[in-house]
C-alpha cells in the first residue's frame, strides 16, 4: 500500500521536519519499512535541499499504523501499490557512499516520487526510479561516470582518471593510480592490436574487436590494483558506468550495491 501524508500546510521548514520525525518515529514504532525510517535515523541528510512538501509512503497497512500516522501528521490517504524494499537497499548505498547529491535524489524520488519526475527531465517514471536516481547523483558528485562504447581511448582515460574515488571522494583516479594519466600514449605498445588500429576509423572497436573503452577499462583495473584501488564496472547498454573504490572498503560496497540489486561487478 502507499500512504500519502500531506505536508504543505506545515508554517515553516522546522515545523515539516518535526512532523517528519514524528511519521518516521510512528513508522519505527510500528516496525514498518520505509526509506524515511533510516533517513530520519541518518539525521534527515540534505533536509534543506529536499524540503518535501508532501511525501509517499510504500508501507503495509495497519489500522494502529494509520492512527499513529494521522496522529503525527493529520489525516492520510491510502492507495493501492508500493514497495519500499528497493528505495531502502539504494539509500544506504547512497549513505555509505557519502554522497548528499545521490542521497537527496533518491529520498526525494522515493518519497515524493511526482516532484522528482517534475524536477528531472530525464528520468524515466519505472520501477528503479531510486536507483536511476542514485546513478544521477553519483554522476553530478563524480563519483561515477559513463563511458560510452565510442569513447576514444584518449576519451576514455580522460573519463576514467576524473573518477572520485569512494568512500572518502577526494582523490582523483589519474593522482592516485601512478601511470594511468599518461596510459594513452603507451598503448600502442603495450596492447595488442592497437598497433594495428586503422587512423580515422569510423568503427571504434580497433583492437581485435574489442572497445577502446573495455580495454582502457581492464588496465586502469590493473594499474589501480596494484595501489590497493577497486575499479568497479555497470552495465548501461551502451554507456558503460565505472566507480573506483578503496580495496579495503570493495566487501561493503559490493554487499550494499547487492542488496540495492545494483549490479556493480569489478573489472579484471
Amino acid at each position: 500500500m502507499t500512504c500519502s501524508v500531506p505536508l504543505d500546510d506545515a508554517s515553516s521548514p522546522v515545523e515539516r521536519r518535526a512532523r517528519l520525525e514524528a511519521v518516521a518515529a510512528a513508522l519505527r514504532a510500528a516496525g514498518a519499512e520505509n526509506v524515511l525510517v533510516d533517513w530520519a535515523a541518518d539525521g534527515l541528510l540534505g533536509w534543506a535541499k529536499v524540503d518535501l512538501r508532501r511525501i509517499v509512503l510504500a508501507v503495509s497497512y495497519k489500522a494502529a499504523l494509520d492512527d499513529a500516522l494521522a496522529e503525527a501528521a493529520g489525516a492520510v490517504d491510502w492507495a493501492p501499490g508500493g514497495d519500499p524494499a528497493t528505495d531502502r537497499g539504494v539509500y544506504r548505498l547512497a549513505a555509505w557512499l557519502g554522497v548528499p547529491a545521490a542521497v537527496e535524489r533518491v529520498v526525494l524520488s522515493s518519497l515524493d516520487r511526482k516532484t522528482y519526475l517534475d524536477r528531472d527531465p530525464y528520468a524515466d517514471d519505472g520501477p528503479n526510479l531510486s536507483m536511476h536516481a542514485c546513478y544521477a547523483g553519483l554522476v553530478d558528485a563524480g563519483v561515477l561516470v559513463g563511458v560510452d562504447w565510442k569513447s576514444t581511448r584518449a576519451e576514455a582515460v580522460e573519463a576514467l582518471g576524473g573518477l572520485l574515488i569512494v568512500p572518502d571522494n577526494r582523490e582523483r583516479f589519474a593522482d592516485a593510480v601512478p601511470g594511468f594519466a599518461d596510459a594513452v600514449p603507451g598503448f600502442a605498445d603495450a596492447v595488442p592490436g592497437f598497433a594495428e588500429a586503422v587512423p580515422g576509423s569510423a568503427d571504434p572497436r580497433d583492437a581485435g574487436g574489442e572497445q577502446p573503452e573495455t580495454i582502457v577499462a581492464r588496465d586502469a583495473a590493473t594499474r589501480a590494483a596494484a595501489v590497493g584501488i577497486v575499479l568497479l564496472g555497470l552495465e548501461n547498454g551502451d554507456t558503460p558506468g565505472y566507480l573506483a573504490c578503496r580495496e579495503a572498503s570493495a566487501p561493503d560496497l559490493l554487499r550494499l550495491a547487492s542488496a540495492a540489486a545494483v549490479p556493480f561487478q569489478q573489472v579484471c
